[in-house]
């Protein structure tokens, strides 16, 4: 808060009333400030009564606003004894009691001002220019920076108001959802809105509605719905023999940023009352479901959700900008109407008997990530078009893909990170052309049409092994930069004969001994993690630190 003080002690807030009433009508009252009162009280008094009197403040210019005169004589009085009781000095006391603050401008004051300001300012302008000549001008520049000056100070007081109205806005949220927490909190009932009777046969078999986070989130943190590992996925056991809710933090923490984004989609919870452990009330007038808070409702599909639910309330109680309100983000809701044998049928079938996407597949249809957008621009932009598999997580002897999505993710993953759409078209662009050059290297075994050949190529070759997209993609970082001439003489290297322990061939041929150590009988490739470190270093240090095989080998007999 910004406290000024003109020649008769007055003190005002929300900018320089003295520059903005020098345009205005009050411009003889604001024409000087007494130095003297400046320095021996402005200092102190903001440094002792900014916090104390803010709140009062707020209320102080509120009642002008509105013109409310009883409320601005009583926040006039709070303001005044609040900044009483900050100060100790009983001499810098008595000046401040003697500050009058009957002077101090709402905002709506300064538009007027303003407006006059503007008004005035052109008429001196324009009265300058007509009496003085060429020294118009110069009383036009005086006038033209003092407006700029005025504008300045105008501008900033109005972004004070905004961030007050701001300020306030967030505090009236929190404080309405302080209000319905405590209530939902307190409540001996649970209770869902706008529901409707599901029959089938004439039978009464399931209830349907919509219910927001803030709720949802409230029922699953006083474990009205409730995980129960009898009829799902069953419990593990906590550091403390304690049975805890089978479940994945990483897939809690995967819909808590798509909430985040206002990217889920949120579909239906699942959860299941058994008629058999009593009745819960259904009112047909009201469209209400309720029943007491010990009639708990077992979860069947949603548990990820709920918990995502539970930290993103709590996110926003801490911080309301951080997170959308959950009192705004909707989902719909079933509780079904069965008894535990049928419960445990309906999670099998959600389960076990639904079909499954490849893990291929599941990243494809992440948009949410950026290095699978990534993916999918290079995809379309490169000649990897039509030759990647974006459903199995292998490719069969028949297919013209040479490449899963699910490996080109995970190899870019691990080498590059874009978090903007800019570094996606940047990254994209490069990647591309890299692509392009390394399946312009190996036809035979990237752009054959003929299936057969393929096969059999790759059954003696490594350059299409998903180890080698790995170690290719390693190279991408460190060619970052270089011409698609360069690239190309670089990647050429993989199709050189050469000679290495009384054997001769092509260099990425299984039978070179430098690639034994990945190998197992009939020069099937071992996939692990020692596989991959060893294949990378052979790739760098051949293609790129122009190393020979047997300088590589005595490395590794070292």
């Amino acid at each position: 808060m910004i406290f000024k003080f003109d020649k008769g002690g007055n003190m005002n807030m929300e900018g320089d009333i003295q520059d903005m009433a020098r345009k205005g009508k009050d411009k003889d009252r604001f024409a000087q400030m007494d130095i003297g009162v400046v320095n021996s009280v402005k200092e102190e008094v903001l440094g002792m009564v900014n916090e104390a009197v803010s709140q009062t403040a707020v209320g102080y210019q509120e009642a002008m606003d509105e013109n409310d005169e009883d409320m601005v004589q009583q926040h006039e009085t709070e303001l005044i004894k609040e900044m009483d009781a900050e100060v100790d000095d009983e001499k810098l006391k008595q000046q401040m009691r003697e500050l009058n603050m009957r002077n101090m401008p709402s905002l709506s004051n300064l538009n007027r001002m303003k407006d006059e300001g503007d008004g005035n300012g052109c008429e001196e302008e324009s009265r300058g220019e007509e009496s003085s000549g060429e020294g118009g001008g110069v009383g036009s520049d005086k006038d033209k920076i003092q407006k700029e000056e005025f504008n300045e100070e105008y501008s900033d007081a109005q972004r004070k108001k905004d961030e007050l109205a701001k300020k306030r806005e967030a505090n009236k949220l929190k404080k309405q959802m302080k209000e319905r927490l405590e209530q939902l909190n307190s409540a001996e009932e649970w209770k869902f809105e706008n529901v409707v009777e599901i029959f089938r046969n004439g039978e009464l078999v399931k209830y349907q509605t919509t219910a927001n986070i803030e709720v949802l989130a409230t029922y699953f943190d006083r474990h009205i719905l409730s995980y129960n590992g009898e009829l799902q996925r069953g419990y593990r056991n906590g550091k403390n023999g304690e049975l805890l809710a089978i479940r994945s933090q990483k897939q809690v923490n995967l819909i808590y940023e798509s909430i985040c984004k206002n990217r889920m989609h949120g579909g239906f919870l699942t959860v299941n009352w058994n008629p058999e452990k009593g009745d819960i009330n259904f009112d047909e007038d009201e469209h209400t479901l309720s029943g007491s808070i010990n009639q708990k409702l077992d979860i069947l599909d949603g548990q990820h959700r709920l918990c995502s639910f539970s930290k993103i309330l709590k996110a926003y109680r801490k911080n309301p900008e951080s997170v959308p309100n959950p009192a705004n983000y909707e989902i719909g809701i079933v509780i079904e109407l069965l008894n535990d044998d049928d419960a445990k049928s309906l999670f099998s079938e959600y389960s076990t008997k639904s079909l499954k996407i490849s893990k291929s597949r599941g990243e494809f249809l992440n948009v949410e990530d950026n290095t699978n957008r990534l993916c999918r621009e290079i995809i379309k932009k490169s000649d990897l078009h039509n030759r990647v598999e974006v459903v199995s997580t292998s490719i069969s002897a028949k297919s013209p893909s040479i490449i899963t999505f699910g490996v080109l993710s995970k190899i870019i993953k691990e080498n590059y990170t874009p978090s903007t759409k800019v570094e996606i078209e940047e990254l994209s662009n490069y990647l591309t052309l890299f692509i392009d050059s390394l399946i312009q290297t190996f036809p035979k075994y990237m752009s054959s049409k003929d299936l057969e050949e393929r096969k059999s190529l790759r059954e003696k070759n490594l350059a299409m092994e998903a180890l080698s997209w790995g170690a290719y993609m390693k190279l991408s970082k460190r060619l970052q930069g270089k011409t698609k001439e360069e690239l190309l003489t670089i990647l050429d290297k993989f199709n050189m004969e050469v000679e290495y322990k009384g054997w001769k061939g092509s260099f990425l041929d299984k039978e070179n001994p430098i690639f034994r150590k990945i190998m197992r009988e009939g020069f099937k490739v071992i996939n692990t993690s020692s596989s991959a470190t060893w294949i990378n270093k052979v790739f760098a240090e051949y293609a790129i630190e122009n190393k020979t095989l047997e300088e590589i080998g005595k490395e590794e007999a070292k």
